[in-house]
């Protein structure tokens, strides 16, 4: 039984590191433009990790694995492999709950992600389903981080159904109280979005200022998106300097 033990507790180890080195590669890669690792050596070697740790019955950490497979392939453009990795994490999440009985948080990281792909796709109602039950199923397992990621991911579902309202509502929700980095910068950039599309100017600079200010120093990726916010803003205003 102890062997068994010492072997669970290398494979656990070395996948974690596998998860932690895929991660901290690609986000070197959005920040420092030197760094180029292979997405597609990381590709197949969360695959494969994931299918050896489904069959040593290790179905939590297959999830992890298939999830973040998923993410990279949503970054490449990859929907319908995202969608199928997403799908996959999600039924491996299911397989761990019923023979563990955890509290199933990689299969709501799952559904959000699936609400993602089905957004970019335009499958709007059945994203906004999947973004709902999710943020509900998070609430459930008392995971504020993954609520907060499901919340986001509605607000940008309704934002893009031109559903403006509905879009500010849960973003100023989020930024309401403390959160995340992340997700606060992305919060107020998409309500900055809202707010502009909304009509509302003098908001929606507020909400872009808060954005590119939070955003300063962090992830490039993270800074874009706030950028781009600015942008929509300015050109509103018709500041075409600024918005270059």
């Amino acid at each position: 039984a102890s062997a068994a033990s010492l072997k669970r507790s290398i494979l656990v180890t070395a996948v974690m590191r596998i998860c932690f080195s895929s991660s901290m590669r690609l986000t070197r890669a959005r920040t420092v433009p030197s760094v180029t690792p292979s997405c597609s050596a990381i590709s197949r070697l969360l695959t494969r990790a994931s299918r050896v740790l489904e069959a040593r019955g290790e179905h939590r950490l297959a999830a992890a694995c298939a999830e973040q497979l998923a993410w990279i392939l949503r970054d490449r453009g990859q929907s319908e492999h995202a969608l199928s990795a997403f799908e996959r994490a999600g039924a491996l999440a299911a397989h761990s709950r019923e023979a563990t009985g955890d509290e199933g948080a990689h299969g709501v990281a799952a559904a959000v992600g699936i609400g993602v792909v089905w957004t970019d796709q335009e499958r709007f109602r059945e994203a906004e389903a999947s973004l709902r039950g999710a943020r509900a199923a998070a609430d459930v397992v008392r995971d504020s981080g993954l609520s907060d990621r499901a919340a986001l991911a509605l607000a940008r579902c309704l934002y893009w159904q031109s559903r403006y309202d509905e879009a500010a509502v849960e973003a100023a929700a989020l930024v309401a109280s403390p959160r995340d980095g992340d997700i606060a910068v992305e919060a107020w950039a998409l309500l900055a979005r809202a707010r502009a599309a909304q009509g509302d100017i003098r908001a929606a600079l507020t909400a872009a200022g808060e954005a590119t200010n939070r955003a300063d120093g962090g992830l490039a990726r993270i800074a874009a998106t706030a950028c781009r916010s600015m942008a929509v803003v300015q050109r509103l205003v018709g500041d075409e300097e600024q918005v270059r």
